[in-house]
């Protein structure tokens, strides 16, 4: 999985939205040919989430509205429809739906994106921030065990201090999670 999510991070933004335009018409295409008793919401989402996650948000609205506007089209090209709505308006009122459908899942998903990427360089800064702290233990632990440290009581205020940077690090990092 981890694979997949790096060759489709890899990809410029313009090989996903293309995609995502690509898979919109067909789509479209399969939700026209199969008329209207069957829905393909799922597959309409499909493209919303891939040009949301790995281009942004304004492109997934972009690619939201496209998939609204090409399901209404399949609705109102499909004579059968016309004989299921009891308004002529209801198609249009359908495609609202599902354009506020589409809009909230893009707009949660580059939330969630953000969120994740806020959360790695965080995490990033804490691991960070940790092995600093963890090194310089290290380096007065081996101070330590020089016979020619006079100031043992010194190093040993070091290496408390350094404890408890850590221990505030480390509960810093609870509150964040």
């Amino acid at each position: 999985m981890k694979r997949i999510e790096r060759f489709m991070s890899s990809l410029p933004g313009p090989v996903h939205l293309t995609a995502g335009l690509v898979l919109v018409g067909l789509v479209g295409v399969l939700d026209f040919v199969t008329g209207s008793e069957l829905s393909f919401a799922l597959f309409y989402l499909l493209p919303v989430f891939l040009v949301t996650w790995y281009v942004g948000r304004w492109s997934g609205v972009a690619v939201s509205l496209l998939s609204a506007s090409v399901w209404l089209l399949a609705d109102l090209l499909d004579v059968r429809s016309f004989y299921y709505h009891s308004y002529s308006l209801i198609p249009y009122w359908n495609a609202l739906m599902r354009l506020g459908f589409f809009l909230v899942t893009a707009w949660v998903l580059s939330e969630l994106r953000r969120s994740l990427a806020r959360r790695r360089a965080l995490e990033r800064i804490f691991f960070h921030d940790i092995l600093n702290v963890t090194g310089s233990l290290r380096g007065f632990a081996e101070l330590l065990q020089d016979e020619e440290v006079a100031d043992k009581e010194a190093i040993y205020s070091l290496i408390r201090s350094a404890v408890e940077q850590s221990i505030e690090e480390l509960e810093s990092h609870t509150v964040l999670t």
